[in-house]
């Protein structure tokens, strides 16, 4: 190959070959060398042969190819419409000294774009585009290769369903492109501005413009440019259209707001990351607990498993006395899984219980702020939390009814909690004071007017029980 007057490799380049074919060239070093060169001398005599064609050298034909480029280079075995064009990592366009036809032929490449697309996007016939790609590729501004890597369909388009009218219109369009036309726009309505700009919902500013001007490039309407768009036409302006009102929005800060409240996840990719992790991990070591019972409870008979399970129940009281909760209900769980004694399994309820404590706590003190704050909706989202932790804690139950209550919830959602509170608590007086508010809410005073008097038998000076039983029977 050769650049300027100087060989970089072992054969002189595609375009010397040709000039010394077409009479332009009279260096005597190529001349001597394709005399000497049997693989060069017989692609001349191809290239003399069909001299009348019109088909570039880096196009060939289906016969031996042409000498290989050191740069990596060759010639591509594809008919001219099925090449592959795209643009060189790290070329500097600026100071490549191209000409008005090549730079707007460069603009044009996207990706992996193929020699019939860009005759198309150009307006050239494929002759004059092919002749444009080869300068550019010995220029070492494109590369040009084999055909495009699609990959699946069922990987790219996650199984869309192509209207076959559409797929069948005779337009100026391929079928990758009326694909990715529809495959984008059935998806307008159920996608989020986020997934229709292909940014993350914690993308700055920045980003989210960046990705704007590159999907507003790919999908404005003077790319598509062609004689015959039929409907894809305005399926393209849609889709244009919705890339504006996305970024209209997500640009300013207080329409992001708003949008975010409706539509933002409550999590961000890494959230949801380090919470699949860590539930992987406590699946992972739940499992392994449970095999490792399997394997004992295998490999011990009947008589040696109780008394295993007795000398693990044994311990389990010894921790329990000694304030170590969670060694103790380790302990009780391994006992039932021996032996499922009645003092056992009471002995595991009553530290599930009380562990289920330990966790609520700090949940229960903050949500008893919020209480006392007056912040229903943040005291509801706390209680059901410590409901979610410990389901069978009588207090947590009581004030998550409670704070639905007051926060305007209905009095169906209440209703369970109640239900479960006054099982765990049925000596507690707020239990049936919650409960008579549930029913009043629900306009069912006589029932209220019962749970209230429930109330005052279990505490005479309940004042806030005397209250809503005053206005209920007297009106004030």
């Amino acid at each position: 190959m050769t650049t300027g007057d100087t060989f970089l490799g072992e054969h002189p380049s595609f375009l010397e070959l040709d000039m010394l074919v077409a009479g332009g060239v009279r260096d005597r070093r190529v001349v001597d060398h394709v005399a000497s060169c049997p693989e060069c001398s017989r692609y001349v005599q191809r290239l003399r042969e069909r001299s009348e064609g019109g088909l570039p050298s880096w196009l060939g034909s289906a016969s031996a190819p042409p000498p290989q480029d050191p740069s990596g280079a060759r010639c591509a075995k594809v008919a001219a419409e099925e090449a592959i064009v795209t643009l060189r990592a790290g070329i500097d366009l600026t100071r490549a000294g191209l000409t008005l036809e090549e730079g707007f032929l460069v603009s044009r490449v996207e990706g992996q774009t193929s020699v019939a697309e860009l005759a198309v996007l150009i307006g050239k016939s494929r002759e004059e585009t092919s002749r444009l790609v080869e300068r550019l590729a010995l220029a070492q501004i494109l590369v040009v290769g084999g055909a495009i890597e699609t990959g699946s369909d069922d990987d790219t388009w996650d199984g869309f369903e192509f209207p076959s009218e559409a797929m069948a219109e005779e337009v100026d369009l391929s079928v990758e492109e009326k694909k990715r036309i529809l495959f984008t726009h059935g998806h307008l309505d159920t996608w989020t501005h986020y997934r229709l700009l292909e940014v993350r919902w914690r993308d700055d500013a920045k980003a989210i413009q960046r990705a704007y001007y590159a999907r507003s490039k790919e999908w404005h309407p003077d790319r598509f440019r062609r004689p015959r768009l039929g409907t894809f036409k305005a399926r393209i302006d849609q889709i244009f259209r919705a890339l504006n009102i996305a970024y209209s929005e997500l640009r300013d800060e207080k329409r992001k707001r708003a949008y975010d409240r409706v539509h933002a996840p409550a999590f961000d990719e890494e959230d949801m990351a380090a919470m699949l992790k860590a539930r992987r991990h406590e699946d992972r070591e739940a499992r392994r607990a449970r095999e490792r019972l399997e394997r004992r409870r295998r490999s011990n008979p009947i008589r040696k498993r109780m008394e295993q399970a007795r000398s693990l129940y044994e311990e389990a009281r010894s921790l329990r006395d000694r304030g170590e909760l969670m060694q103790a209900l380790s302990a009780v769980q391994a006992a039932t899984t021996f032996d499922e004694r009645p003092e056992y399994r009471r002995l595991l309820r009553e530290l599930q219980i009380a562990t289920a404590e330990l966790r609520v706590a700090p949940i229960l003190k903050r949500g008893q702020h919020a209480e006392s704050m007056a912040s229903w909706e943040d005291a509801v989202v706390l209680f059901t939390e410590a409901v979610r932790l410990a389901p069978e804690h009588g207090p947590a139950r009581l004030r998550l009814a409670f704070n639905l209550l007051m926060a305007g919830r209905p009095a169906q959602s209440a209703n369970e909690h109640i239900t479960h509170a006054l099982r765990l608590l049925p000596e507690e007086p707020e239990a049936y004071f919650v409960r008579g508010l549930g029913y009043e809410k629900g306009l069912m005073e006589k029932a209220a007017v019962r749970a209230y008097e429930r109330a005052l038998e279990l505490k005479p000076n309940y004042a806030a029980a005397k209250k809503r039983l005053k206005k209920l029977r007297w009106g004030f």
